[in-house]
This record gives structure tokens, C-alpha cells and sequence, in this order.
């Protein structure tokens, strides 16, 4: 499953063999998805490195879940 805001991100992820691309506008990424047989994610990559993001990564992910880091904004994190 992928998720961005930008559409042509969301096409080109599902070009390059994800199940299902969604607008987090629109849908939880961290909720249940219906379309992937309400499974919830449990590996996250996150590749934008946008202050506070990893913050808000590690507070919704599942408890057996993993973050990758891809993206890193550099500056002094508050967790």
C-alpha cells in the first residue's frame, strides 16, 4: 500500500507494483483498510523527512511495527 497528497506519486507507486495507492486526506493509512482485506500495516517507509514526521510515525504505527527512515529532516527532534 502507498500513500502520498500528490496523485502522479500515487500512479507511479501503483506502476511499480503496490496493491492499492491512497490520498491520506482521504483515508487513515494507520486505520483498517477495507481494501486489502482489513489487514493494518505493520512496515512503514517513511522518505519525506518533513519536521515532525517521525513523531507522528511512531505514535500511530502498531505496536509490532517498523519504521524505515528514507527521509531526514535535520533538525533536534522532540519525541
Amino acid at each position: 500500500m502507498a500513500a502520498d497528497f500528490h496523485a502522479s506519486r500515487r500512479e507511479m507507486a501503483l506502476k511499480m507494483g503496490a496493491e492499492t495507492a491512497i490520498d491520506p486526506r482521504e483515508v487513515d493509512p494507520y486505520g483498517s483498510l477495507p481494501d486489502v482485506s482489513d489487514r493494518r500495516i505493520n512496515l512503514i517507509y517513511e522518505s519525506v523527512g518533513q519536521r515532525g514526521m517521525l513523531a507522528r510515525l511512531i505514535a500511530a504505527a502498531p505496536f509490532d511495527g517498523r519504521i524505515v527512515m528514507g527521509g531526514w529532516a535535520c533538525h533536534r527532534m522532540r519525541i
